[in-house]
């Protein structure tokens, strides 16, 4: 059976939209005077996570802007991707823009700058943060990892209450290496703790037919260098009576259980079926570097 791809490509907005950096990582304050915070109902729209909106319109230059602060209280140094709201004079969300600010020491306070050259935005606020140990962020280019492996994750997609998203795997080594059976997945909830409850199953056959690598028997990849396996993960945001619905924000990846992890955030949203499946690891046509 020939898999088929689970949706046909969607249109994307686009969106005039500008992000920037600046200011500096030693927590002086950044170059340009900003108006403070007008406030908010919703106080997670300025301060979330170590998250912090710090002043307005701090870019002449820009239609509107928002200075923020980036502050990291743990023990290990954090990659943070914030999802940023472009609102409009209503308050109405206009659109969304993601920036990244990796690697934040413990303890420090890092400054940014998010602008938006779109003339219908008022004001930027914080949707979201999700923050991941910096070294088990995703690494899509730059030095091959120290296990010769590169692992990415695409944007999962949706149809009808069903979810897929691909992984891929890159011998970015120098040597021949060898990949088997099924990608190791680990759910962790918004605090990044272990989520209970939910099956993580060999195939995706009993979440959706048709799936890319629905049919393949697990076996041993031989990959030389450049070359790829893939594989799907897939479940479904069904909601039924009883038990409550499973989110789970953070999906950590691994390709044998006692290997370093790639933690991505592709928003697994399970509601009450408690399961995932993931395809075994597949050989994946173009070569990669």
């Amino acid at each position: 059976m020939r898999p088929s791809p689970l949706l046909a490509p969607s249109c994307a907005l686009a969106l005039a939209l500008a992000v920037t950096g600046c200011g500096r990582e030693d927590g002086t304050a950044a170059a340009v005077p900003c108006a403070a915070p007008s406030a908010e109902s919703r106080p997670e729209l300025l301060h979330q996570d170590g998250v912090r909106i710090t002043g307005d319109d701090c870019d002449a230059g820009a239609s509107r802007s928002a200075a923020y602060t980036v502050e990291n209280s743990g023990s290990v140094a954090m990659t943070y991707t914030i999802t940023f709201t472009i609102r409009t004079d209503s308050g109405e969300v206009w659109s969304t823009v993601d920036q990244t600010v990796p690697s934040v020491a413990p303890g420090a306070a890092v400054r940014r700058t998010v602008t938006s050259e779109d003339p219908k935005a008022s004001r930027i606020r914080i949707e979201k943060v999700r923050a991941v140990p910096a070294d088990q962020a995703r690494a899509a280019g730059g030095a091959c990892p120290s296990t010769g492996w590169r692992i990415d994750a695409g944007e999962p997609e949706a149809a009808m209450g069903l979810r897929a998203l691909a992984l891929t795997l890159v011998n970015c080594s120098q040597e021949v290496r060898s990949v088997s059976g099924y990608p190791r997945l680990q759910l962790l909830d918004a605090a990044r703790d272990p989520v209970a409850g939910v099956r993580i199953l060999d195939g995706t056959n009993e979440i959706s037919t048709g799936l890319r690598g629905a049919d393949v028997r697990p076996g041993t990849l031989r990959l030389a260098p450049g070359e790829a396996a893939a594989a799907t993960v897939a479940w479904r945001n069904t909601t039924d009576a009883g038990p409550p619905a499973v989110n789970a924000p953070y999906l950590v990846v691994r390709v044998t259980a006692d290997s370093p992890g790639v933690v991505f955030t592709p928003e697994l949203d399970l509601g009450t079926t408690g399961r995932v499946g993931v395809s075994p690891w597949f050989r994946k046509a173009d070569p990669e570097r």
